[in-house]
């Protein structure tokens, strides 16, 4: 191998090396934020807390439709315990498409739920939007 391969060698493992750290770099933020993998939950719990009104609904539906679609049973439990009753403060201020959605996303998220005493808590938040 000559010297000028050597280098374009090194050139392009150099490229190829920053192309992957941008996206592992990328992978994670998106991680982070969206909530998704381990401990992801807390940050979603983060948001909803820290919001008010409306905007508390809208994170909550977020975070529990991202737990529903994860299949994550026991983090959901666990969210929505942290949530729970920020969240019904808030439904005064949610409009009705959105207590709608949520209506459907805490049905759904009921239903793969395996703690009861959360399962049952959600339905009931349901069954109140309902009204």
């Amino acid at each position: 191998m000559t010297s000028a391969q050597l280098d374009h060698l090194l050139i392009v493992a150099a490229i190829l090396l920053g192309v992957i750290a941008v996206a592992a770099t990328l992978w994670w933020w998106l991680r982070q934020r969206l909530g998704l993998g381990a401990g992801g939950e807390r940050a979603g719990v983060a948001r909803v807390l820290g919001v008010q009104g409306a905007s508390r609904c809208v994170e909550a539906l977020t975070l529990l439709r991202t737990l529903d679609q994860r299949g994550d049973g026991d983090a959901l439990a666990k969210a929505w315990h942290a949530i729970e009753i920020p969240l019904l403060q808030a439904l005064p201020d949610c409009p009705p498409p959105l207590k709608t959605a949520l209506r459907r996303t805490l049905e759904d998220c009921a239903g793969r739920c395996p703690r009861r005493d959360a399962a049952r808590a959600m339905m009931t938040m349901r069954d109140a939007l309902h009204a």
